[in-house]
């Protein structure tokens, strides 16, 4: 059972996650949908020149693409949340929640 001191010490290296699916921003929003839903992943990491830019989530198709057709087909940049922000693989879990809670 995870608690609140164990969060405070592990490391976010130590979660084991799966590759994220990292698109370029002039990707269009529907194949951006289209390459998360087959990935099953809630997100996109979209980048400019194989640099993070910004983040793609379930969140944003909710809010600002849903019964929007002509949304769509513009690039994925236009909607994603830009500077997302990034955390170190030895940071602890609790900072990592935290700064999402921000």
């Amino acid at each position: 059972m995870i608690n609140e001191r164990s969060l405070q010490i592990v490391e976010v290296l130590a979660i084991e996650l799966e590759a994220p699916l990292v698109l370029d921003g002039s990707c269009s929003v529907s194949g951006t949908i289209e390459a998360m839903r087959d990935r099953r992943l809630g997100y996109a990491l979209i980048t400019d020149e194989d640099k993070l830019v910004g983040i793609f989530t379930e969140r944003d198709v909710l809010l600002s693409v849903l019964d929007e057709n002509e949304v769509l087909q513009q690039p994925v940049a236009q909607l994603m949340t830009p500077a997302p922000v990034c955390v170190h693989p030895l940071d602890t879990v609790w900072r990592v929640v935290s700064l999402m809670h921000e």
